[in-house]
């Protein structure tokens, strides 16, 4: 029983630290400490205090403050939390059109796929209905088999699970083997190769939008949404993740 009450007491403590943490870090921030409300926010997020909002509003910190990168790194961060938030959305927008490399729109058909969901949809939302889809799907078949002239209600049902589980598939294959990434510092050169001996291929500047195919040795090969390939050190960029 004692050790029950003391667990219960650090966890309440704990969770009483975190909403000061963001408490302080929104005082800071409404007081255009944008530094200040920005370590705090970092902060909290460490200690676990994780939410859409939170990530919003570090990323306007952050933007407001010059740091581009970071700002549509917790931008996105924040759209996966909240993504039908037509405000994210616009501050996106208004942070991707200062970088110095134009948008480019992703042409790989998975991303694609993939971003007909994230636009729209957590992924815990996806799995949720795609799991109701597959349980109607043989509750309908189990009926279906058992009376006629129901096999256009089981193919309409078999087509949308299909589909809804297709598109839980290539979410998860992109969130997982094609994660997005954002470069956080001025610029980078990109390698041919893992490592400062390889050819240089190009240079990426900060707030550059990427996905991530490998890893290896504090190095990362990417991909950019023109199909353009290359190494770059892992520490110049920030993984857009859950």
């Amino acid at each position: 029983m004692r050790q029950f009450l003391f667990i219960l007491c650090a966890f309440l403590c704990t969770r009483i630290a975190y909403g000061q943490s963001v408490e302080q870090a929104e005082e800071a921030y409404d007081s255009r400490n944008y530094s200040a409300a920005i370590s705090l926010y970092e902060s909290a997020i460490l200690e676990g205090d994780i939410s859409g909002e939170i990530f919003f509003n570090l990323g306007n910190a952050y933007f407001i403050n010059g740091q581009l990168g970071e700002a549509i790194l917790h931008y996105r961060l924040a759209e996966q939390y909240l993504p039908r938030d037509a405000v994210i959305k616009r501050q996106l927008d208004r942070a991707r059109s200062e970088r110095f490399d134009g948008i480019t729109t992703e042409n790989d058909w998975v991303v694609i796929m993939s971003n007909i969901t994230s636009d729209w949809l957590t992924l815990t939302e996806i799995s949720l209905i795609t799991f109701v889809v597959w349980v109607l799907f043989f509750i309908v078949f189990a009926i279906g088999i058992r009376r006629q002239g129901m096999m256009l209600t089981v193919s309409l049902f078999g087509a949308i699970m299909l589909i809804t589980v297709s598109l839980l598939g290539t979410r998860l294959y992109v969130e997982t083997q094609r994660p997005a990434g954002v470069i956080l510092v001025n610029q980078t050169a990109v390698m041919s190769g893992p490592g400062d001996s390889y050819l240089s291929l190009f240079t990426l500047y900060e707030a550059s939008e990427i996905r991530i195919l490998d890893e290896r040795d504090g190095w990362v090969r990417l991909v950019l949404p023109d199909n353009r390939q290359g190494w770059i050190r892992e520490n110049t960029m920030g993984i857009v993740n859950q």
